[in-house]
C-alpha cells in the first residue's frame, strides 16, 4: 500500500511560525512587566507621599489643638516649647513637645513616657521643627509660628506645613 502525501492538509506549525508566535509572547510580556514595574512604583511613590503628609498633617493638628486652649506658652527654642493648658484636666497641666533626632515628641509631664507624634525609631518619616514666637509687643495672646518638614528618609521627599497659631485661653 502507498501512502499519499497532500501538502495542503497538514496539521501543526512551521518553525517559522513558533519562532514568530515566540518572538511576539516575548514582547508582549516585556511590555507588561514594563507597565507592572513602573505602576509598583508610582504605587510606592503614592503611598510614601502619603504618609509624610499623614504624619505631617497629624502632628501639626495635634499640636495646633494644644497651642489653641493653652493658659501659657513657652518657646524655650526653635526646636521645643512648653505649654500649660486646662484642656486635659481641671487644673493647669504642663505639656512639653520637642524635637529629638527627627521625631516630634509630646510629654504631659505626668510620669507617663513621652508619646512620639512623628512615628517612632523603625518609623522611614523624620520630621524637621520649627517653633517661633511671633507675639507683637504689648499683646497678651500668645502667637507661634511652626513650620514642620516631613521626609521620607527612604525616597527622600518631604512635606512642609507652614502655619502661625493664637492661643485663645491666655490672660
Amino acid at each position: 500500500m502507498q501512502l499519499k502525501r497532500n501538502k495542503h492538509n497538514q496539521n501543526g506549525f512551521t518553525l517559522i511560525e513558533l519562532v514568530i508566535a515566540m518572538a511576539l509572547t516575548v514582547l508582549l510580556l516585556t511590555g507588561l512587566f514594563t507597565l507592572l514595574s513602573t505602576s509598583l512604583k508610582a504605587w510606592s511613590i503614592g503611598l510614601s507621599k502619603t504618609d509624610i503628609q499623614y504624619t505631617a498633617r497629624f502632628s501639626t493638628d495635634m499640636l495646633t489643638r494644644d497651642l489653641q486652649f493653652a493658659t501659657q506658652i513657652i518657646v524655650k527654642n526653635p526646636k521645643s516649647l512648653d505649654l500649660y493648658t486646662n484642656k486635659y484636666s481641671i487644673t493647669n497641666q504642663k505639656i512639653t513637645y520637642s524635637l529629638d533626632n527627627g521625631i516630634l515628641y509630646k510629654d504631659v509631664n505626668d510620669g507617663s513616657p513621652r508619646q512620639p507624634l512623628t512615628g517612632g525609631n523603625n518609623s522611614p518619616v523624620r520630621c524637621d521643627l520649627s517653633f517661633e514666637d511671633l507675639t507683637p509687643a504689648g499683646y497678651a495672646t500668645k502667637t507661634v509660628g511652626i513650620t514642620l518638614t516631613a521626609t521620607d528618609t527612604a525616597t527622600k521627599k518631604n512635606f512642609t506645613i507652614e502655619t502661625a497659631v493664637s492661643s485663645m485661653l491666655i490672660r
